[in-house]
């Protein structure tokens, strides 16, 4: 895949908005793991205790 940019401002939003939706997709995953942790009982760190 190749990808053109015309300025290096195309390129930092491009980037922005790649890893603004990579963090959103991070977030829910770590979200839905600590639900599942916390109704299983299983929180072996025990900060949510």
């Amino acid at each position: 895949m190749s990808l053109k940019f015309n300025n290096s401002e195309d390129l930092r939003a491009a980037v922005a908005a790649e890893t603004k939706e990579g963090l959103h997709r991070l977030v829910a995953a770590l979200r839905d793991s600590d639900s599942d942790v916390k109704t299983r009982g299983q929180c072996r760190s025990g900060a949510h205790r």
